[in-house]
């Protein structure tokens, strides 16, 4: 039988207490769990390690004083890295790498991330915005740990999670004759000019809005096409044509530009947690709740 930390631990307070007896009453434990553990350790070395005086207790042999010497250190290192590594496990202390694109980038994430960090100030969030084929990429690779998404790989390797369910809003220039709809339907949109992500760096919220609305015989005209959602504002704000942008954005605030709900009855626009494993580190799994918390708390 090979040692464990438990045997190596008796070894260590029976040296010190140079009694089986004693350090037993320190362990908290019966003598005869210390004069097994004991007798553990000695045949794993194959040397006598203690030398028993009947009623002097035990003391260290010359092998014994050389093998405490190391093992002391020894029983240090692995304690502290038992620790080290549970503290990880259990999601509160190390660092999560994690994977996002610019169209999620909203309040649920902002306030998941707040949450996690007060409840985990020893856990720091690596952040990185890809476009969904480079997240997947980066599951993949070991690269990043987890990845929120709007259209999760069809990839029976990783596992997928819905994590919250996001509305859509249609951007519009103010004077724009939809503006004056406080909600709107597909049919509404039918013949529209509209204003699109990049194909492969996006954003790709309105290509995924698109893909709905073409599937309902709903036509539009693509004006435009953009890698950022600033510049795909400034296109809506100089009349080009309208843009598809998530509920729960942040883009309020631009001036010139408008905003109306877009109403696709059974089509639900689902943001996903993507991971490489179904049981994730402890780290992962800790800010998977956040974010599922949150997503409950701003959406109920």
């Amino acid at each position: 039988m090979q040692p464990t930390l438990n045997h190596f631990k008796c070894f260590i307070v029976a040296s010190e207490e140079g009694s089986f007896r004693k350090a037993a009453l320190r362990l908290q434990v019966d003598p005869s769990v210390v004069s097994r553990a004991i007798q553990i350790v000695e045949n794993d070395v194959g040397a006598e390690l203690f030398k028993r005086i009947p009623g002097q207790g035990a003391r260290l042999t010359e092998v014994g004083v050389a093998y405490a010497i190391e093992i002391d250190r020894t029983f240090d290192y692995m304690c502290r890295a038992k620790k080290s590594a549970q503290t990880i496990a259990f999601g509160s202390q190390g660092v999560i790498r994690l994977a996002i694109s610019q169209d999620i980038s909203g309040p649920i994430l902002a306030k998941a991330l707040a949450d996690h960090q007060e409840k985990f100030p020893n856990v720091k969030v690596d952040l990185l915005e890809l476009a969904p084929a480079d997240q997947v990429r980066s599951l993949r690779m070991g690269e990043v740990d987890i990845a929120i998404m709007l259209n999760p790989p069809n990839d029976r390797s990783m596992v997928v999670e819905r994590v919250w369910i996001e509305s859509c809003k249609v951007a519009l220039a103010e004077d724009h004759w939809l503006a004056g709809h406080s909600d709107l339907s597909a049919a509404d949109l039918d013949q529209e000019k509209i204003i699109l992500g990049h194909p492969t760096r996006g954003p790709f919220f309105g290509e995924f809005v698109l893909s709905i609305l073409q599937a309902r015989q709903v036509h539009l005209e693509t004006v435009a096409r953009v890698e950022r959602v600033e510049t795909l504002l400034m296109l809506v704000d100089a009349q080009r044509g309208i843009a598809f942008v998530p509920g729960t954005s942040y883009h309020e605030c631009v001036g010139g530009i408008t905003y109306r709900s877009v109403n696709l009855r059974e089509s639900d626009i689902n943001v996903f947690a993507v991971l490489p494993t179904a049981e994730p580190p402890g780290l992962v799994g800790q800010f998977l709740n956040s974010l599922r918390s949150m997503a409950e708390k701003l959406q109920n």
